[in-house]
């Protein structure tokens, strides 16, 4: 494509010598000595954007109450950066990254930014709350770069209860500040005492006897 650009030099009178463009704003010159054109050809390195996914994240047998982890991997197959999303609807599952840190703390997840040509691993963590022996749940990742590029992961696990906690669920539960109701020290210092704190709630009309 060509792109053509027209050049208009005033004269200077007191330097004797072609000065710069004036601001559009300025005043028309009264002496224009010259007019040319110029023929620019602009050149640009273009590509599709498309990303890789896993067809299917298998986190097989998940405890209720327990948080579990699978990996997903993000591929950037083009020679150009990319962002992508990832949405999906569910109360027990969000997305985490290598630091262990969500990426949201609502239900809204940001852009995660794709170099070229490089992948970005994230983990997707579930916390089941009840008895699923076939869990499944679809996961759509979009490419912003791309809007016929959409990935769809498919997240399956087996949620059991052998720690009994639906049994225990009748009697107390156990909360604490995290959203997926596990204890995180996150970065602690070397000899330093760091302290995290949880609740327990009895839930029945009688004393309740446990053992920690």
């Amino acid at each position: 494509r060509d792109f053509q650009i027209v050049l208009k030099a005033m004269y200077n009178e007191e330097a004797g010598l072609l000065g710069r463009l004036d601001s559009v704003h300025a005043p028309a010159p009264q002496a224009l000595t010259l007019h040319s054109r110029r023929v620019m050809i602009g050149k640009a390195r273009v590509c599709t954007s498309f990303i890789e996914v896993p067809q299917e994240v298998n986190l097989g047998d998940c405890t209720i109450g327990s948080s579990k982890k699978g990996e997903l991997t993000l591929k950037n197959l083009s020679e150009m950066p990319t962002s992508a999303s990832i949405s999906f609807q569910s109360k027990i599952l969000r997305v985490v990254n290598g630091q262990n840190k969500p990426l949201s703390t609502d239900s809204k997840i940001p852009q995660v930014q794709i170099a070229p040509n490089s992948t970005v691993n994230l983990y997707l963590e579930i916390v089941p709350m009840r008895i699923n022996p076939a869990y499944c749940k679809q996961i759509t990742v979009v490419n912003h770069s791309n809007p016929a590029n959409h990935g769809y992961v498919t997240l399956k696990s087996n949620n059991e209860d052998s720690n009994r906690v639906s049994l225990h669920a009748l009697f107390y539960l156990v909360r604490t500040r995290h959203p997926s109701n596990t204890i995180y020290f996150d970065t602690i210092v070397t000899n330093s005492p760091i302290f995290r704190t949880f609740t327990l709630k009895n839930i029945t009309q009688s004393d309740v006897v446990l053992e920690l």
